[in-house]
């Protein structure tokens, strides 16, 4: 498939950043494709209610308190932030689909198996718990996130062809975003997808919430790690 991520994964990393923070750019959040997956995975094993702040590139777990609306408003938190995940899950999507193939050894093992589809699955379903979290507030502003987490969930769901896939990440024009988002699975190994994934499937054969939870901690934790590494190919 010849798309822009080709076309401008040789041109360097600091081009990309020249490219991405541009005026017309200066609002986007930089998130790591994997890392906003994960998260997004972690809502499905937390409480309704539960919610996400996108801050500094990172994706933040808001757990559902007594105090969150406070918290929301210190961090000037607002529903229209879910719009950061767009390009990310649309991204992930195309690994699943084995439409991004990647030049580096170490992101290739990840088509081996079912692996990209479990970890999609738990996305559907993360996303799903924030909707009703959304869904259950009964806010009038809420309708337009709903609608915004049952597109990702479409995107989720639905199995591109490679020409299809090719035309939307054309129709999105966002070429040095989908470069650097190359750059990102550089960061990671099989390995520790591979402990992420363990982590998740042990959470799914407890029945108690508090059990889950603690696990689901484990990866959020483990994703604030990851960030931090990735951080050093953002500054």
């Amino acid at each position: 498939m010849e798309t822009y991520t080709v076309k401008y994964a040789s041109q360097g990393i600091a081009m990309l950043f020249n490219q991405m923070t541009q005026p017309c750019d200066q609002n986007m959040e930089f998130i790591d494709p994997l890392c906003t997956i994960f998260k997004i995975c972690i809502l499905g094993y937390k409480l309704e209610g539960t919610k996400i702040s996108i801050k500094n590139h990172t994706i933040n777990i808001q757990e559902t308190w007594a105090l969150q609306g406070l918290q929301r408003w210190m961090n000037s938190d607002e529903k229209n932030q879910l719009h950061h995940l767009r390009l990310t899950i649309f991204y992930f999507r195309g690994i699943v689909l084995n439409h991004i193939i990647f030049e580096h050894d170490k992101f290739n093992n990840y088509h081996y198996g079912d692996i990209l589809d479990y970890i999609n699955d738990l996305a559907i379903k993360g996303l799903k718990k924030m909707k009703l979290t959304y869904v259950n507030e009964k806010k009038t502003n809420s309708l337009l996130v709903i609608n915004c987490i049952d597109e990702y969930i479409k995107t989720l769901n639905t199995k591109y062809t490679i020409d299809e896939y090719a035309n939307e990440m054309n129709n999105i024009h966002k070429p040095a975003i989908f470069a650097m988002y190359n750059e990102y699975t550089k960061i990671w190994n099989y390995h520790e997808i591979s402990i992420i994934i363990d982590i998740f499937k042990i959470a799914d054969t407890k029945q108690e919430y508090e059990l889950q939870n603690k696990l689901s901690d484990a990866v959020d934790q483990f994703i604030i790690y990851k960030d931090k590494e990735i951080d050093v190919i953002r500054l």
